[in-house]
């Protein structure tokens, strides 16, 4: 299999609450996104007719007007990165979500991982998480996850990703210690009680046999009533249908 994955890489976070609630969560996002993303970050909001301009607080804010604010903000930096935040509206969880994409090889080498996890971190430290995950976009579409497309799915674990989001209330449905045991590269319990958990240390190796094998022992650990081998069964069958798929 090729070292870098087909497609890009993934990282989708659902929000306990509606980031575009307000102008200023909306630019707080948006900093953040900017600020932990280094040069990974986004740099221009897209508007209508394929419109550009640079990211800043004022272009976030002017996108409010004097109405109700925008049911989502699209965004884009150098390099094919691209990031869309959707509010789904008040006293909804999750109430809004973030789809953040770059490209397999912007992550390979040194360091691609924690930059990654820093973001992830960042994003769920300024807004509280129900759920999400870091991961192949071409490999999420061939999972189960009802999240993926229904994101008021019942909230409990369906698979193990590269990295994968628990927000607190599923933490503690699950117990905190027993989230902290699972078997994988790195278990973080955030100050909100939401965790992230690493299966391996690098993205752009995760459709790989070792990474297969350590996304199904955290699935099965996280989700008791699933097989390891079964998953790790589907999860290489799925390695192998991409093996074919050019890198984009």
């Amino acid at each position: 299999m090729s070292a870098t994955p087909p497609g890009p890489f993934e990282l989708r976070v659902y929000f306990r609450g509606d980031v575009l609630g307000s102008p200023d969560t909306a630019v707080r996002l948006a900093a953040t996104l900017v600020e932990a993303g280094g040069e990974l970050a986004p740099r221009e909001l897209l508007g209508d007719l394929d419109a550009v301009e640079p990211l800043t607080p004022a272009a976030v804010r002017a996108r409010f007007g004097a109405g109700p604010g925008p049911d989502a903000l699209h965004m884009q930096g150098p390099g094919g990165v691209e990031a869309e935040l959707h509010g789904y509206g008040p006293g909804l969880d999750p109430g809004s979500m973030l789809l953040f994409r770059v490209p397999f090889a912007r992550l390979e080498g040194e360091g691609g991982g924690e930059r990654v996890v820093s973001l992830a971190r960042a994003l769920c430290g300024a807004f509280p998480p129900a759920y999400g995950w870091g991961h192949s976009a071409d490999d999420v579409r061939l999972g189960d996850d009802p999240h993926r497309t229904k994101p008021w799915a019942e909230k409990r674990v369906y698979a193990a990703y590269w990295l994968t989001i628990l927000g607190a209330p599923l933490v503690r449905t699950l117990k905190r210690a027993h989230v902290e045991a699972t078997p994988a590269h790195r278990v973080e319990v955030l100050p909100d009680g939401a965790a992230l958990i690493v299966t391996t240390p690098s993205p752009a190796e995760l459709l790989g046999p070792a990474a297969r094998e350590a996304q199904s022992r955290a699935l099965a650990h996280l989700a008791p009533e699933r097989d390891a081998a079964k998953v790790l069964a589907e999860l290489t069958a799925r390695s192998e249908q991409l093996r074919s798929v050019a890198p984009a």
